[in-house]
């Protein structure tokens, strides 16, 4: 399975919300190893991180992939 049947039509529900297409660049894909991981990845212009906390590993393997990260920095090491 790609996500819970839950996660899917809720994220793509926020997603549509946003407007402006964001809802048909999501690229949903099955579990594979770490080589396809990174590549799949490296398919993106920006990674936008969350805020209190940030990414951590998907974070790692976002900047591994080469894809530059957006975030905010905060007190806490969760936060930065």
């Amino acid at each position: 399975p790609l996500f819970p049947d839950v996660a899917q039509p809720n994220i793509l529900k926020v997603a549509k919300a946003f407007g402006h297409g964001v809802a048909e660049r999501i690229v949903w894909t099955p579990l594979f190893g770490q080589e396809e991981h990174i590549s799949v990845k490296a398919l993106a212009n920006l990674q936008l991180d969350t805020y209190v906390y940030c990414g951590h590993t998907s974070g790692a393997d976002i900047l591994w992939a080469g894809v530059p990260t957006l975030t905010l920095p905060g007190i806490k090491q969760s936060a930065r």
